[in-house]
């Protein structure tokens, strides 16, 4: 199976089906990542928590246009979060790719991400690990746009619903690749939604 980046793009390391990344898991026959639709209507949502903030992936060699193999690195940090003051890092993952391009920051990926909350006056506010699944769903003229679907299935906010929004300039992406020097370092911004069915 071939391993696809695009779990850096969205700030996360996913490398599920390589043989690297214990954590980086493929979803259980039959279980779904993406948002509980059944119901929804009739019974409403409940948003827990809604944050913005930011991710950032490393490439090291840089990626190109041309498959090599790197080394990724991804994480980021969630703040200004709707819900007493509460932020999160994601915990950051590090690991070999090889052949890869930057082609494939455009592919859907799945995997595991961890958090580690933060809330004022409280000293262990808890980690969340959610199992997700990524699409590319917008490349437009200025930005592409990533959106994470998932289930947390531990932790706090357990049975939740995740939807995470990741938004990369352009300009970033395609004068980089194209570049003699390559794309070292991608910077974007991240909405993350919690929910669950009332």
């Amino acid at each position: 199976m071939r391993c696809h980046v695009s779990g850096f793009v969205a700030g996360l390391l996913v490398i599920a089906g390589c043989g690297v990344g214990p954590e980086a898991l493929e979803p259980e026959p039959g279980a779904s990542t993406s948002p509980a639709e059944v119901g929804a209507a009739e019974q409403g949502l409940l948003t827990l928590v809604t944050c913005g903030g930011t991710v950032i992936s490393t490439f090291d060699p840089p990626l190109k246009n041309e498959p090599q193999d790197v080394v990724a690195s991804a994480g980021g940090v969630l703040s200004n979060c709707l819900l007493s003051g509460l932020t999160a890092t994601f915990v950051p993952r590090t690991g070999p790719i090889k052949a890869a391009s930057c082609l494939d920051l455009l592919h859907s990926s799945y995997g595991t991400l961890r958090l580690i909350w933060s809330e004022p006056g409280n000293p262990a506010p808890g980690e969340s690990e959610v199992l997700f699944s990524a699409t590319v769903v917008g490349v437009g003229d200025v930005a592409t746009t990533i959106t994470d679907t998932g289930t947390v299935r531990s932790g706090r906010f357990a049975g939740a619903t995740m939807v995470r929004v990741s938004t990369y300039a352009n300009d970033l992406l395609g004068n980089k690749c194209a570049s003699p020097e390559g794309l070292a370092t991608l910077n974007g911004s991240v909405t993350f939604v919690l929910t669950r069915l009332l």
